[in-house]
């Protein structure tokens, strides 16, 4: 299809360029350009204008209103109770970094973690799993037995991969303190270590 058409226009396009500057200089030559046509929803509203040439003048203020404007001056005294002066905050200083990124919420619900208290949660259960069981971690945080054991089960601390030197394998160390400075590994079992190896 697109091979026909070009093939058309080849031989159209003398056809179309014939005369061309005759045909533009009389499109130039032309004192007063046709006008696009307007719009239907427009015509009611010229024929308005035409028909009454002093419409367009009804909205203009005249001479003397003008002048009696100039004399017009509006005063005001006291504060008004409904605006409110907002003061500029004392204190300007910028403020600390947030330890995970954004700022913690006050409130937690019940049912619910923050992310601080599931590190802590998941620290408490890798340094002492028999002493921090599920259900003990439950209790502790407000949470349902089932909600613990899936956290238990499905989150996990970082694991540091130690890169291996000379012929020793890789080994692999679990971050138990996060929430501490220096960070405390616990060595996780040779099986584990042996995975990571290529």
């Amino acid at each position: 299809m697109g091979k026909t058409v070009s093939k058309f226009r080849f031989f159209s396009r003398p056809f179309e360029n014939y005369d061309v500057e005759n045909r533009a200089f009389k499109v130039i030559s032309k004192e007063k350009p046709t006008p696009a046509p307007t719009h239907p929803s427009l015509e009611k509203m010229m024929e308005e204008i035409k028909s009454d040439p002093d419409l367009m003048n009804k909205g203009r203020l005249s001479d003397e209103e003008i002048k009696n404007l100039s004399h017009v001056f509006v005063t005001s005294s006291g504060d008004n109770p409904a605006i409110v002066k907002q003061k500029l905050p004392d204190d300007r200083h910028t403020h600390d970094e947030y330890i995970y990124g954004f700022q913690e919420p006050t409130k937690i619900p019940a049912g619910k973690l923050s992310l601080r208290q599931l590190l802590e949660l998941l620290e408490r259960h890798v340094t002492d799993p028999e002493k921090n069981s599920a259900q003990v971690l439950a209790q502790a945080y407000n949470l349902d037995l089932q909600t613990s054991q899936n956290v238990i089960r499905y989150f996990q601390t970082f694991q540091l991969y130690m890169k291996p030197s000379g012929k020793e394998p890789g080994t692999v160390r679990r971050v138990t303190k996060l929430l501490a400075s220096p960070f405390v590994f616990e060595d996780n079992k040779k099986k584990e270590a042996d995975q990571m190896t290529p």
